[in-house]
């Protein structure tokens, strides 16, 4: 991860009128093709895959891999199950106008619950009893848990840029003003922005290098920003959106995420704490 941006699902109405893009063919073309890749993630433990060890074991590997597989994206977009169509709309429209690949975890994961059904059905019902072992579920729901919990933080590390959808479903409007959710998994989300290495991508470092050969900063101080993780997204708005638009139709060689990055300058403190790793 390189950056982090917030935006209000209120101020994108604009961005999705009906002149600038028939969204309902171009949400179905999106729906599609994740269709087709949860096809292949729903997997069935009895026919397709054998989760177990020669030894009895749960390979936890597995299951991750083939439930919640991890590959590169430009964008991972953190939302609230019930703002799904507008994170859809926002994945295509980034797509679309900025050439962005955009992760949208419950279009393309298994269901976490889904996924814990199975394993209880499997190790944790009773037959005699027509029941379910409490300390056995207790369990499976804390793997199942943890093995979401670092897919999503080892995708968020992958992705160049995290992309917060902020409405009254991700953070609950009585706790608005002192920046609360009521969610675990956006906590967990927002958290990891904060723990994670930011990787500066190579593109960048290979321009200013070429740009700045002689001149590399070095010894650079360490600034450790004060606040709630929100507090250190950039905010976005619609105007942002348009101009990057604008800014990739002018210029198609620019890397879609350049030009929302060209929109929204880095804060000095922020770019002290970008390192100078590369992806």
């Amino acid at each position: 991860m390189y950056r982090g941006y917030q935006v209000k699902v209120s101020t994108l109405s604009d961005l999705f009128l009906p002149t600038t893009v028939n969204w309902k063919d171009e949400k179905a073309i999106f729906k599609e093709k994740i269709e087709s890749i949860q096809s292949q993630v729903n997997m069935d433990f009895s026919e397709r895959m054998k989760i177990e060890d020669d030894d009895g074991n749960i390979d936890a590997e597995k299951i991750v891999k083939a439930w919640f597989p991890v590959q590169e994206y430009d964008v991972f977009l953190s939302h609230s199950h019930a703002d799904v169509e507008t994170a859809i709309q926002l994945a295509v429209w980034l797509k679309k106008y900025l050439g962005l690949k955009v992760f949208v975890d419950s279009t393309v994961w298994g269901c976490a619950d889904e996924l814990l059904a199975k394993l209880d059905k499997k190790y944790c019902y009773e037959q005699n009893t027509g029941t379910y072992d409490y300390d056995k579920r207790n369990e499976t729901t804390a793997h199942v848990h943890s093995m979401l919990a670092m897919a999503l933080q080892e995708m968020i590390s992958k992705s160049e840029c995290f992309l917060f959808l902020d409405s009254g479903n991700s953070l609950d409007l009585s706790l608005w003003q002192s920046q609360e959710t009521k969610s675990p998994w956006i906590f967990e989300e927002l958290k990891t922005t904060s723990i994670i290495e930011k990787i500066r991508p190579s593109r960048m470092v290979l321009r200013e290098e070429l740009e700045h050969r002689d001149n590399l900063q070095k010894g650079l101080d360490v600034h450790y920003p004060v606040g709630s993780e929100l507090n250190k997204l950039t905010r976005l708005t619609y105007e942002d959106l348009k101009s990057a638009q604008t800014d990739h139709q002018n210029n198609q060689s620019m890397h879609g995420l350049d030009a929302l990055y060209n929109r929204t300058p880095l804060r000095i403190a922020d770019q002290f704490n970008r390192g100078t790793q590369t992806r």
